[in-house]
């Protein structure tokens, strides 16, 4: 439960259940009509239904710590089958000394200083010797006239929600391992794997112009699909190199003008653009906590595979906007419901690609087309994913064969300690 669910239910059981114990609490000295003590046992048997049905364990206790009032959870905690094996008992009667000292020191706080325990973990020993998680709430009873009078306590078993929250951490510590792993894998890669390349790729040109002239038809095309498979590699190595330090190579997060990021973006890609002749409209832009250089990465892989992905014969025109929304229903990891985010949306007017493909296109060397038919090695919008996880954020695509294709961003608009490295 959330703190101020948890706070409210407690206040409003504290109420109910001031009524329900009224009588043992002091109330028995009042005089009252048969008819007015008649309704207000109908309203005692009622709220006792009630709590009854609630799967969390309820109780009261009174100044001395005795119990007056429990419901059918928090007996079954205990492991009695009655109310009236629990009243005028303490936790002496229930738990081990040391258990029970510890439980009675916690409310006599509560009940010394009217402070509230809200939705506080800690772990519990059921009477089988079971170890659980409990999250409790204790708030103090106060009567009609404001003077304290005793303590409501609501406990709930989240065991297996813990059980869950252990599973996530064994699998953040394997994820981390395996980051690790990547990262050592990138120092390899950064020479281990390039250096061959790079090798192989100036014997190459030495042979070329050296024997060039001498080769026939048949050994000029073996070197030239040589040439041609090493530089393929080495870009592979290369992209895989970036991605795997979009996590151990990030920089500190920092207001970026997504503006100017784009403008030069679009000096880098000046050249392809003029070669294809292509039609970029770019609307406004905000100012977000980000990763400079990796903005720059993303909106540079977006708008490559827009100019890349172009239908044959037609000019590309690729749009990039934006606006800023107020995260209610759908969540991103980096912010909270009423947090501001930024939806930055990249369409394009090219070939696009079926729904069914929609995820498969960000996963790592996921191709649609065939090297021959469109270049590149298929990291790029995986790359883009890993980007927009970083931040806290999203990224989806949506499209249809032959009617373009829209690439929507979701990043917080402010990073929670956005002077961090992730």
């Amino acid at each position: 439960m959330r703190a101020q669910e948890s706070l409210l239910f407690a206040t409003l059981g504290a109420t109910l259940l001031f009524l329900a114990v009224g009588g043992a609490l002091g109330w028995r000295t009042m005089r009252q009509s048969r008819a007015k003590a008649q309704a207000l046992a109908g309203e005692r048997l009622l709220l006792l239904h009630l709590i009854d049905s609630i799967p969390e364990s309820i109780f009261v206790k009174d100044l001395r710590g005795c119990y007056v009032l429990d419901n059918e959870a928090h007996r079954r905690f205990l492991g009695v089958a009655t109310l009236e094996a629990v009243v005028g008992r303490s936790v002496f009667d229930f738990f081990p000394s040391e258990m029970a000292s510890l439980y009675d020191a916690d409310d006599r706080l509560v009940l010394r200083t009217g402070n509230p325990v809200l939705n506080r973990e800690e772990p519990a020993v059921t009477r089988e010797g079971k170890l659980i998680w409990l999250s409790t709430t204790k708030v103090p009873l106060n009567d009609l006239t404001g003077m304290r009078i005793g303590l409501v306590c609501v406990s709930a078993d989240i065991s297996e929600r813990k059980a869950a929250e252990e599973k996530m951490r064994v699998f953040a510590a394997q994820l981390e391992r395996s980051n690790r792993e990547l990262q050592d894998f990138a120092g390899v890669a950064s020479h281990d794997l390039q250096e061959p390349l790079r090798k192989i790729r100036a014997f190459a040109g030495r042979l070329r112009s050296r024997c060039g002239a001498e080769m026939d038809s048949e050994g000029l095309d073996y070197l030239e699909r040589m040439e041609h498979a090493a530089g393929r590699m080495q870009a592979l190595v290369q992209d895989l190199l970036t991605l795997a330090r979009v996590s151990s190579k990030g920089q500190p997060f920092e207001p970026v003008d997504l503006a100017q990021v784009v403008r030069e973006v679009l000096s880098d890609l000046e050249v392809a653009i003029d070669q294809s002749a292509a039609i970029i409209e770019v609307g406004r832009l905000p100012t977000i906590d980000a990763d400079p250089i990796q903005m720059r990465q993303l909106f540079q892989n977006l708008l490559t595979n827009a100019l890349k992905f172009h239908k044959p014969g037609q000019r590309p025109e690729v749009s990039i906007d934006s606006k800023n929304l107020i995260v209610h229903e759908q969540q991103i990891a980096g912010a909270s419901p009423g947090e501001e985010v930024c939806q930055i949306v990249v369409a394009d007017n090219g070939i696009g690609f079926e729904e069914q493909f929609a995820e498969q296109i960000f996963a790592v060397f996921q191709r649609l087309h065939t090297q021959r038919e469109y270049a590149g090695t298929g990291i790029g919008l995986a790359v883009c994913r890993r980007i927009a996880n970083r931040h806290g954020g999203s990224i989806v695509a949506k499209s249809a064969k032959g009617q373009g294709a829209t690439f929507i961003v979701v990043l917080p608009a402010c990073q929670k300690g956005a002077a961090a490295t992730l």
